[in-house]
């Protein structure tokens, strides 16, 4: 048989703050906030745990004012109900939380991978000019030379800031790695 039926709601915002440090590389830090929105209270956070504490206590809070105050084993037991929810939460927090930074580090490795091979596509077949021998151009062919002379030095340019990424991307991963252990 139903009872009485309750519902809490809460809006969870994040807020990303990316810098360089003195020696150029990338920092970011999470900040959050969590508001419940029968009441308008909020938490600001920077450890999703914290936010974690604030939606439980509220859940809590609601449990509590729909159980009759004079029957203390009903109390304890409709809380001990309403707390099954949060312990299988906290078994599959952290791995929710290590699958989600996995997936960005797929999408992050799968970018740059399509990043390098449309690169060596578009620079194959300058590379291949390059390689073959070159026949003395025609006067007419000069500027056409001369305009894919420029066009190889920008995409070689091109080519180093790309592997210069890369290796700041192989470097994020690192330090997500060393977090995670």
């Amino acid at each position: 048989m139903k009872g009485q039926r309750d519902s809490a709601s809460f809006v969870l915002r994040f807020t990303q703050d990316l810098w360089r440090d003195t020696e150029g590389e990338p920092r970011v830090e999470w900040r959050g906030q969590v508001q419940r929105v029968k009441d308008g209270e909020e938490l600001r956070f920077t450890d999703l745990a914290d936010a974690m504490n604030f939606i439980q206590e509220s859940l809590l809070k609601v449990t509590m004012n729909a159980v009759p105050k004079e029957d203390k084993m009903y109390q304890d037991k409709a809380i001990r109900e309403s707390s099954k929810m949060w312990e299988k939460f906290a078994e599959t927090y952290t791995n929710m939380m290590v699958d989600a930074m996995q997936q960005t580090i797929k999408q992050s490795e799968t970018f740059q991978r399509q990043v390098n091979d449309t690169v060596e596509q578009a620079m194959k077949p300058w590379w291949l000019s390059f390689v073959t021998p070159p026949t003395p151009p025609k006067p007419q062919e000069s500027e056409a030379t001369a305009t894919q002379v420029q066009i190889l030095q920008t995409l070689a340019t091109l080519q180093v800031q790309i592997q210069n990424l890369s290796e700041k991307v192989t470097s994020l991963e690192a330090q997500l790695d060393k977090k995670k252990k």
